[in-house]
């Protein structure tokens, strides 16, 4: 018998939602990894929007704060969980990416206003934060015990600038 946990890794517009004794690892610079657990059901899972609002037909909507944060309190309520016993926890946030043009401008704390926004306003617990500052976070979530271990990563401000001319090289 393999004793092994499962990894899974999700990238910006994922959702898992598992009742499985798995590791959901993702790394967060201006966008969130957003976590919901339900300690009963054995449930957790987690999200990762880098858009604060979904406001254009041509994102999905797992890219955005709002909407991804519904559609996985839908899965929960859909799975057996009541709004009083669904923990959230949000990570990221940071103002990773500066733009010279618009310096006033910081998506990472757009994003937060958005995940605060939504907890708040379907009255839900929002246990643990980590979010804001100027570095990138990798965040891991054990879903058996509902432990998150958060490290943050090195020091990096990325300009557009800086951003297109790594994509060309």
């Amino acid at each position: 018998m393999d004793n092994q946990i499962r990894v899974v890794h999700i990238s910006v517009g994922d959702l898992y939602i598992t009742d499985r004794p798995v590791n959901i690892i993702t790394v967060v610079g201006s966008c969130l990894a957003v976590i919901m657990r339900v300690p009963r059901l054995s449930l957790a899972g987690m999200t990762h929007p880098i858009y604060p609002k979904l406001t254009s037909p041509d994102l999905d909507g797992l890219q955005c704060v709002d909407s991804a944060m519904e559609r996985m309190l839908a899965k929960f309520i859909s799975l057996g969980a009541a709004l009083r016993e669904i923990d959230v926890k949000i990570f990221g946030g940071s103002s990773t990416i500066v733009d010279a043009r618009r310096s006033s401008i910081d998506v990472g704390a757009l994003n937060t206003a958005a995940a605060r926004e939504f907890i708040r306003t379907n009255g839900l617990c929002l246990s643990a934060h980590d979010t804001g500052g100027r570095t990138g976070r990798k965040v891991m979530l054990d879903v058996a015990s509902g432990t998150v271990s958060v490290k943050m990563l090195a020091h990096a401000v990325v300009t557009p600038r800086e951003t297109a001319a790594r994509a060309a090289g």
